[in-house]
Protein backbone atom coordinates (compact mmCIF):
# COMPACT_ATOMS: atom_id res chain seq x y z
CA UNK A 1 0.00 0.00 0.00
CA UNK A 2 1.54 3.22 -0.58
CA UNK A 3 -0.65 5.46 1.42
CA UNK A 4 1.14 4.95 4.91
CA UNK A 5 5.01 5.27 3.38
CA UNK A 6 2.99 8.68 1.25
CA UNK A 7 1.66 10.08 4.36
CA UNK A 8 5.00 9.07 6.86
CA UNK A 9 7.30 10.91 4.00
CA UNK A 10 4.39 14.31 4.10
CA UNK A 11 4.85 14.32 7.59
CA UNK A 12 8.87 14.38 7.39
CA UNK A 13 8.70 16.68 4.49
CA UNK A 14 6.77 19.19 6.91
CA UNK A 15 8.99 18.95 9.73
CA UNK A 16 12.04 19.62 7.82
CA UNK A 17 10.77 22.40 6.50
CA UNK A 18 9.64 23.68 10.02
CA UNK A 19 13.78 23.47 10.75
CA UNK A 20 14.66 25.33 7.63
CA UNK A 21 12.18 27.48 7.07
CA UNK A 22 14.75 30.08 7.90
CA UNK A 23 16.92 29.05 5.09
CA UNK A 24 13.93 29.46 2.59
CA UNK A 25 13.44 32.67 3.71
CA UNK A 26 17.03 33.79 3.25
CA UNK A 27 17.19 31.86 -0.13
CA UNK A 28 13.72 33.76 -1.25
CA UNK A 29 14.64 36.98 0.10
CA UNK A 30 18.07 36.81 -2.17
CA UNK A 31 16.52 35.53 -4.87
CA UNK A 32 14.19 38.71 -4.77
CA UNK A 33 16.98 41.17 -4.55
CA UNK A 34 17.68 39.67 -7.49
CA UNK A 35 14.72 39.76 -9.47
CA UNK A 36 14.77 43.24 -11.00
CA UNK A 37 18.16 41.99 -12.88
CA UNK A 38 16.84 38.95 -13.68
CA UNK A 39 13.72 40.72 -14.96
CA UNK A 40 15.33 43.33 -17.56
CA UNK A 41 18.08 40.65 -18.44
CA UNK A 42 14.63 38.73 -19.70
CA UNK A 43 12.93 41.08 -21.22
CA UNK A 44 16.20 42.29 -22.91
CA UNK A 45 16.90 38.31 -24.53
CA UNK A 46 13.43 38.25 -25.34
CA UNK A 47 12.77 41.36 -27.24
CA UNK A 48 16.43 41.29 -29.05
CA UNK A 49 16.66 37.55 -29.44
CA UNK A 50 13.40 36.46 -30.36
CA UNK A 51 12.17 40.32 -32.47
CA UNK A 52 10.94 40.56 -35.97
CA UNK A 53 13.43 42.69 -37.80
CA UNK A 54 11.26 43.05 -40.89
CA UNK A 55 8.26 45.10 -41.73
CA UNK A 56 5.71 41.86 -42.03
CA UNK A 57 2.45 43.59 -41.91
CA UNK A 58 0.30 46.64 -42.95
CA UNK A 59 1.52 47.98 -39.82
CA UNK A 60 4.99 47.91 -38.96
CA UNK A 61 5.17 48.66 -42.78
CA UNK A 62 3.13 51.81 -42.41
CA UNK A 63 5.30 52.79 -39.08
CA UNK A 64 8.54 52.05 -40.83
CA UNK A 65 8.23 53.80 -44.35
CA UNK A 66 6.89 56.99 -42.35
CA UNK A 67 10.10 56.83 -40.49
CA UNK A 68 11.98 56.82 -43.81
CA UNK A 69 9.92 59.68 -45.04
CA UNK A 70 10.49 61.61 -42.00
CA UNK A 71 14.30 61.25 -42.11
CA UNK A 72 14.02 62.33 -45.24
CA UNK A 73 12.65 65.71 -44.66
CA UNK A 74 9.68 64.30 -46.37
CA UNK A 75 6.16 64.08 -45.32
CA UNK A 76 4.41 62.38 -48.54
CA UNK A 77 5.68 59.73 -50.99
CA UNK A 78 5.44 59.37 -54.37
CA UNK A 79 3.24 56.44 -56.15
CA UNK A 80 5.08 54.42 -58.55
CA UNK A 81 4.56 55.10 -62.05
CA UNK A 82 5.32 53.05 -65.17
CA UNK A 83 4.31 52.95 -68.88
CA UNK A 84 3.00 49.38 -68.59
CA UNK A 85 0.32 50.68 -65.75
CA UNK A 86 -2.41 50.96 -68.01
CA UNK A 87 -5.58 49.55 -66.15
CA UNK A 88 -8.69 51.72 -64.76
CA UNK A 89 -7.86 53.78 -61.68
CA UNK A 90 -4.39 53.16 -60.95
CA UNK A 91 -4.14 54.77 -57.86
CA UNK A 92 -6.62 52.93 -55.93
CA UNK A 93 -4.64 49.71 -56.59
CA UNK A 94 -1.11 51.43 -55.85
CA UNK A 95 -2.26 52.91 -52.65
CA UNK A 96 -0.19 50.85 -49.73
CA UNK A 97 -2.45 49.94 -46.79
CA UNK A 98 -0.78 52.61 -44.30
CA UNK A 99 -0.84 55.56 -46.93
CA UNK A 100 -4.02 57.22 -48.92
CA UNK A 101 -3.49 59.63 -51.89
CA UNK A 102 -3.21 62.71 -51.36
CA UNK A 103 -4.59 65.85 -52.83
CA UNK A 104 -2.26 65.90 -56.10
CA UNK A 105 -2.70 62.92 -58.50
CA UNK A 106 0.94 60.61 -57.84
CA UNK A 107 1.33 61.57 -54.09
CA UNK A 108 0.58 59.04 -51.58
CA UNK A 109 -0.07 60.54 -47.97
CA UNK A 110 0.83 58.32 -44.30
CA UNK A 111 -2.54 57.76 -42.39
CA UNK A 112 -0.48 56.39 -39.38
CA UNK A 113 0.12 58.96 -36.40
CA UNK A 114 4.11 60.15 -36.50
CA UNK A 115 4.72 59.16 -32.37
CA UNK A 116 6.63 55.98 -33.24
CA UNK A 117 7.94 57.22 -36.63
CA UNK A 118 9.21 59.78 -35.22
CA UNK A 119 11.20 57.61 -32.42
CA UNK A 120 12.42 55.38 -35.60
CA UNK A 121 13.61 58.26 -37.96
CA UNK A 122 17.08 59.28 -36.29
CA UNK A 123 17.92 55.48 -36.25
CA UNK A 124 17.34 55.20 -39.99
CA UNK A 125 20.31 57.88 -40.35
CA UNK A 126 22.33 54.86 -38.91
CA UNK A 127 21.23 52.38 -40.42
CA UNK A 128 17.98 51.32 -42.05
CA UNK A 129 17.37 48.45 -40.07
CA UNK A 130 17.80 50.12 -36.86
CA UNK A 131 14.70 51.17 -37.05
CA UNK A 132 13.81 47.79 -35.36
CA UNK A 133 15.58 48.48 -32.18
CA UNK A 134 12.97 51.27 -31.29
CA UNK A 135 10.50 48.78 -29.39
CA UNK A 136 12.95 46.48 -27.77
CA UNK A 137 14.36 49.23 -25.98
CA UNK A 138 11.28 50.41 -25.10
CA UNK A 139 10.24 47.29 -24.01
CA UNK A 140 13.52 47.15 -21.58
CA UNK A 141 12.48 50.74 -20.55
CA UNK A 142 8.46 49.93 -19.99
CA UNK A 143 10.00 47.11 -17.47
CA UNK A 144 12.41 49.52 -15.57
CA UNK A 145 9.44 51.48 -15.42
CA UNK A 146 6.84 49.39 -14.31
CA UNK A 147 9.04 48.42 -11.02
CA UNK A 148 10.44 52.53 -10.32
CA UNK A 149 6.52 53.05 -10.02
CA UNK A 150 6.70 50.07 -7.46
CA UNK A 151 9.29 52.38 -5.78
CA UNK A 152 7.54 55.64 -6.17
CA UNK A 153 4.62 54.30 -4.46
CA UNK A 154 6.52 52.86 -1.74
CA UNK A 155 5.55 49.46 -2.16
CA UNK A 156 9.08 48.28 -4.18
CA UNK A 157 7.84 44.37 -3.83
CA UNK A 158 4.91 45.27 -6.01
CA UNK A 159 6.70 46.88 -8.73
CA UNK A 160 8.90 44.28 -9.14
CA UNK A 161 5.97 41.40 -9.34
CA UNK A 162 4.17 43.93 -11.11
CA UNK A 163 7.12 43.86 -13.71
CA UNK A 164 7.32 40.04 -13.53
CA UNK A 165 3.83 39.50 -14.53
CA UNK A 166 4.81 41.41 -17.69
CA UNK A 167 7.72 40.05 -18.28
CA UNK A 168 6.14 36.74 -19.35
CA UNK A 169 2.74 38.17 -20.88
CA UNK A 170 2.12 36.86 -23.92
CA UNK A 171 0.55 40.06 -25.53
CA UNK A 172 3.45 42.52 -24.30
CA UNK A 173 6.19 39.69 -25.70
CA UNK A 174 4.11 39.66 -28.73
CA UNK A 175 4.12 43.38 -29.25
CA UNK A 176 7.82 43.49 -27.09
CA UNK A 177 8.96 41.80 -30.66
CA UNK A 178 7.04 43.51 -33.20
CA UNK A 179 7.99 47.38 -35.20
CA UNK A 180 4.62 48.35 -33.88
CA UNK A 181 3.34 51.54 -31.52
CA UNK A 182 2.09 49.50 -28.25
CA UNK A 183 4.78 48.82 -26.45
CA UNK A 184 6.57 52.45 -26.60
CA UNK A 185 3.23 53.83 -25.75
CA UNK A 186 2.93 51.95 -22.57
CA UNK A 187 6.57 53.10 -21.75
CA UNK A 188 5.50 56.62 -22.41
CA UNK A 189 2.74 56.26 -19.63
CA UNK A 190 4.78 54.85 -17.38
CA UNK A 191 7.21 56.99 -17.77
CA UNK A 192 4.81 60.28 -17.16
Amino acid sequence: SWERPAAVALVLLGLGLFFVRHLFVAVAARLFRALPALIILWGTVAAFAFGTYAAGGADSFGYISQAELLAHGRLTDAMPLHPGFDWPDIGVTLTPLAFTRGPHPGVLVPVYPPGLPLLMAPLTWIHPSAVFLVVPLCAIFTLWCCMRLGRELDDEQAGTLGALLLSVSPTFLMQAMQPMSDVPVTAAWLAR
